[in-house]
């Protein structure tokens, strides 16, 4: 058997071995024109891919991705819509890491991740502030002149009964309270003595919890249950819930209003407050919400409670990175004819200048670009140079410059046409054919006076001069 697994694996090296032989080719004995051809062949496999995102695009400067912009368009000058995810510049995508708006999530469902919270709490049971009522116990301890130990329910009606005092009304006292009231009638029956009073075994209530949580419905819980135990204990708010507006509703009114904003920004739970049988927690729709993503600490989806402004937001959002770039912060939002619309804030502000501190509404998205997306005084040249990349650009840099810092390759250039990439304030890409040969000849006025951001793209000949072809992908029988 072994034998014979040896002579399958000879006969198969052979095989191997006859079938590159016949495969390969010797270059040395080609002429100069099949040697063309091959190149030819090549090029053209290269050209032809199985996407139109895997072209060559020309790298120009922009905060936004945008459409790539074929080689040598037929028209002067093109005009692109640009879209809000990422710049391209060479070597790295600095805003790469931007989330789409729409995957962006309210700020503060994490905190409700874990499972709800079904235990009755019973770490505060001797709470001074703690209210009593029927069915709590307390333990009073007498010691003194008399010694004495009393372990009590509060009945229906929130009274307890000792004996030689008889009943005391216990029902909406603090424990402080029943305590000063209990030393007041025991001081009618003994002298010189002191007291303690203790909560035993503590009462349970049947509270509601409404409006956009998890797990709506009625609760029995603890009486020492506040109102965020009753948002743990129903899985917190949904999607579409308000976390700023959370209303304690008590006989039919709004006794108070809970932001978990403070919770969550400040650790202050101050406005926790315990709930009462027959209370309800209700949790409305979340008011106007704001998204806010990039050079920023926490993008994520915000809830506004008033009139907060686009620093305000910034600051919930737990401020910026060291390296954003608050010149230019971008803020998209429908405009008053119901058409979306895009603002340039300046928010670099201090005592001496003006900042577009404006108020935020409903939907606007907001996108902190780094220092790295939005470079002033630069331009750049990719393509045929030996040295592709950004420049310094001043009042006088022309193009004949740019050639001269990045140096033309002394082959392979497409001397008849580069293009020039010009964004402007609204956004539009032109696209400007530029005749390197006439340049390079001392034509003045086609070597053009550079503006910031201007992006020069230098062809390849076989970029240019190749076998024409068109692409056609999607819902079609023969992509």
């Amino acid at each position: 058997m072994r034998k014979v697994i040896i002579l399958i694996i000879i006969i198969i090296v052979l095989i191997s071995i006859q079938w590159f032989q016949t495969q390969a080719i010797d270059l040395n004995s080609l002429s100069q024109e099949q040697i063309a051809e091959l190149l030819k062949k090549h090029r053209k496999s290269q050209a032809v891919v199985d996407k139109a995102g895997q072209y060559q695009s020309p790298k120009i400067f922009s905060e936004d991705e945008v459409s790539p912009v074929r080689p040598m368009t037929d028209s002067k000058t093109v005009s692109s819509s640009v879209s809000n995810n990422s710049i391209t510049t060479p070597n790295k995508s600095y805003n790469s890491h931007l989330p789409p708006f729409n995957e962006l999530r309210p700020f503060g469902m994490e905190l409700f991740r874990m499972l709800p919270e079904m235990d009755n709490p019973v770490d505060i049971a001797s709470a001074e502030d703690y209210i009593l009522g029927p069915g709590d116990n307390i333990i009073i301890y007498l010691w003194g002149r008399v010694d004495q130990e009393y372990n009590l329910t509060l009945d229906r009606e929130g009274k307890v009964v000792l004996p030689k005092v008889g009943d005391i009304v216990a029902w909406g006292l603090s424990l402080e309270q029943f305590k000063n009231r209990l030393r007041t009638r025991l001081s009618k029956v003994y002298s010189d003595f002191e007291l303690t009073v203790s909560l035993g075994k503590i009462r349970s209530i049947r509270i509601y919890i409404t409006g956009e949580v998890m797990h709506p419905g009625a609760y029995t819980v603890s009486s020492l249950t506040s109102v965020l135990n009753a948002i743990f204990t129903a899985g917190g708010p949904t999607q579409r819930g308000s976390m700023r507006n959370i209303r304690l509703m008590r006989r039919g009114k709004a006794v108070a209003t809970i932001d978990l904003y403070d919770l969550l920004l400040k650790g202050d739970n101050a406005s926790d407050i315990r709930l009462q049988t027959g209370d309800a927690v209700f949790v409305p729709v979340a008011g106007a919400r704001v998204a806010i993503r990039g050079e920023i600490k926490r993008s994520a989806i915000y809830e506004l409670k008033g009139e907060e402004t686009v620093k305000e937001l910034i600051a919930l959002a737990g401020g910026t990175t060291p390296i954003a770039y608050l010149d230019r912060v971008m803020m998209e939002r429908v405009g008053v004819n119901g058409e979306w619309e895009i603002l340039d804030l300046n928010l670099s502000c201090s005592d001496d200048t003006t900042c577009d501190d404006i108020a935020l509404q409903d939907g606007d998205q907001i996108t902190v670009y780094s220092i790295f997306d939005a470079r002033t005084n630069m331009v750049a040249i990719f393509g045929k140079v030996k040295h592709p990349g950004y420049y310094e650009r001043n009042d006088s840099t022309h193009i004949s410059d740019l050639f001269e810092r990045g140096q033309l390759q002394p082959y392979d250039v497409y001397m008849e046409r580069a293009d020039l990439f010009r964004r402007y304030p609204d956004h539009r890409v032109e696209v400007i054919p530029i005749d390197i040969k006439a340049i390079l000849n001392g034509d003045k006025d086609s070597d053009i006076l550079l503006q910031d951001r201007d992006s020069l793209y230098v062809y390849a000949i076989n970029e240019v001069e190749r076998n024409k072809y068109v692409y056609i992908e999607g819902e079609v029988k023969r992509p």
